[in-house]
């Protein structure tokens, strides 16, 4: 999620209008109000998408790769639509490559963040007491749902792109999604 101020300040926006479109779509039930904790005073609000805002980001037909991994499991086996997916994420791990920069990882964070929002993902990089890239959206999540398995190989692509371990985890909270990429650095 993010504050007002940061949602103008990304947006170009002022303040007040930025909270008024915020008030707008929180009654439509796409944004939901949230309290983060600071360092000291009082809890900073901060807006975040509902599961309803989820059809608002570019989606692909996914209907079509479901049906295209369902086919590949009835005409070679059950271990085919794994396959199938892990070519994905190889040739995906390939082509971030040649767009990322940075000697570190968490530079390379940065700009994975950066990559990963232009597709939809809604992502962030934050660094505060960890370093994480967190995605609000995922435009394949339905397919994610029906295969699991690819949680994990999101994971080693995190991990390949980085040069760092990295821990993925998933969730859905009051309908909001958000799925956290942990580095996890050497001190």
């Amino acid at each position: 999620g993010m504050p007002v101020k940061e949602l103008s300040a990304r947006l170009k926006m002022s303040y007040m209008g930025v909270k008024d479109l915020c008030l707008d779509l929180e009654k439509k039930g796409l944004l939901k109000t949230w309290r983060r904790a600071g360092v000291a005073g009082r809890p900073e609000l901060e807006y975040r998408l509902t599961r309803k805002a989820q059809d608002a980001f570019p989606q692909p037909d996914n209907g079509a790769l479901l049906a295209v991994l369902a086919a590949a499991r009835r005409l070679h086996g059950p271990d085919m639509p794994a396959k199938l997916l892990l070519v994905y994420f190889q040739e995906k791990v390939v082509a971030y490559r040649k767009r990322l920069r940075g000697d570190s990882p968490l530079e390379r964070a940065k700009w994975l963040a950066r990559l990963r929002d232009r597709e939809g993902h809604y992502a962030i990089f934050q660094h505060e007491e960890t370093a994480v890239v967190i995605e609000h959206h995922q435009p394949l999540l339905d397919v994610f749902q029906g295969y699991p398995e690819m949680g994990r190989m999101e994971e080693q692509m995190f991990s390949q792109l980085l040069g760092c371990a990295v821990r993925r985890t998933e969730q859905l909270l009051e309908g909001c999604y958000e799925c956290r990429f942990e580095l996890a650095l050497s001190s």
